[in-house]
């Protein structure tokens, strides 16, 4: 039913996303309102589910097992009071209903209906409503100080982590604490008082960040192994043993490729998105046949996104040598907040979002692998997160 909306669902959810709000949707038919009842969807129900509002499944039928919640219309200038009925009518399988009380006073049929829980209280956001939305955009919307974030979209901990990073910004050029790529990172992160760690966590009270220098194109968004349960080769000295080359000049057997979906590399190895399976494979065009190598669940890549990403600033980062020394001018920040996940596999099937092997055999014949990385294109970065706050940490 959202599909029949008078607004481009598109377009809000990316505003939403740089504001980090996370809600469900629904649009209201002319027989909802007049019935006064609304279909509590599939993604509606899993999202009050996971919020801890309220559970369907385990709702008996009939009004006496309706539950209120007490609920909020965001208009452009304040909050109206009203209440939310969840229940299950006695008829058939009861299937799950939900309706915002004195909804027709705020809203019209196939609007399209955002609601948010925080803190026990549901706020509905009539997103058809233009003035509703600017509100939101120019951070004057009081859903802002209801849900405790600021209105620039920053979270407390993405602010405290802000003025850390205007800090070093202003300390002008300062050298490389680690030689090669990962020198501008860990210097980064050295700075923060962050200590190096494999940890899957974000860096930095619940903030990730990321930091790169100004000629890379590409972003890493998280590195994730391959599901060797289900895969053909099961590990990473397999997949060096089919795929990688002898490299002279290093002496060893390595794999360090690009993997897209949208056309094969040089060695013919590709990515494939099978929507059916809910999988992401990578395999190999032979000269007279398919190989499948590896895959990975859908639904395990986009929660590792959705954890690794809540909040993230995106540090961008000038280098220059200087007495034999590499140096960076950490200039810039982009914060992002909430990646579209549902966007994630579209982007790997168009190629905007790759995998990179990082694989090399060890003189014991064993294979060491630096992940395997999950990247894209740093200028599709608002495609995942929305339109980002970006700020500037140095004055020049």
């Amino acid at each position: 039913m959202i599909l029949a909306s008078d607004t481009d669902i598109s377009e809000v959810i990316s505003v939403f996303s740089s504001l980090g709000l996370q809600a469900a949707f629904l649009v209201p038919t002319e027989t909802a309102m007049k019935k006064s009842i609304i279909d509590a969807t599939h993604p509606a129900r899993k999202y009050l589910f996971s919020t801890g509002a309220h559970d369907y499944d385990n709702q008996q039928q009939g009004q006496e097992h309706k539950v209120m919640l007490s609920s909020f219309f965001v208009e452009p200038e304040t909050l109206k009071k009203t209440e939310t009925s969840l229940y299950r009518p006695p008829t058939k399988k009861g299937d799950p209903r939900i309706w915002f009380y004195r909804l027709g006073s705020y809203a019209k049929a196939y609007n399209l209906l955002a609601f948010i829980y925080h803190h026990g209280n549901l706020y509905v956001i009539n997103c058809s409503n233009a003035d509703v939305m600017e509100s939101l955009e120019n951070g004057t919307s009081p859903l802002f100080s209801a849900l405790n974030i600021s209105n620039d979209g920053l979270s407390p901990e993405a602010n405290e982590l802000l003025g850390l990073l205007t800090n070093i910004g202003q300390k002008g050029w300062v050298p490389s604490m680690r030689n090669g790529d990962t020198g501008v990172g860990f210097t980064l992160e050295s700075l923060l008082g962050i200590s190096a760690n494999s940890s899957k966590a974000p860096d930095y009270k619940g903030v990730e960040i990321k930091s790169s220098r100004k000629r890379s194109s590409n972003q890493t968004l998280f590195g994730k192994t391959p599901d060797w349960k289900q895969s053909r080769l099961k590990s990473s000295l397999e997949i060096l043993l089919e795929r990688g080359r002898y490299s002279e000049q290093k002496g060893r057997t390595q794999l360090f490729h690009s993997i897209y979906g949208h056309q094969p590399n040089s060695y013919g190895m590709q990515l494939e998105v099978d929507f059916e399976a809910s999988q992401l494979k990578q395999y190999c065009n032979l000269a007279d046949r398919r190989e499948d190598d590896v895959l990975w669940e859908l639904s395990v890549l986009q929660d590792a996104l959705r954890k690794k990403h809540r909040q993230t600033f995106w540090v961008k980062t000038k280098t220059r040598q200087r007495n034999n020394m590499e140096e960076f001018l950490y200039h810039e920040g982009v914060y992002t907040r909430g990646p579209n996940i549902d966007a994630f596999p579209l982007l790997i099937e168009a190629g905007d979002v790759f995998v990179d092997y990082t694989i090399k055999q060890k003189p014991n014949g064993s294979a060491k692998d630096q992940g395997y990385l999950f990247r894209m294109k740093k200028n599709n970065l608002d495609v995942l997160f929305g339109k980002p706050k970006v700020f500037e940490l140095v004055q020049e």
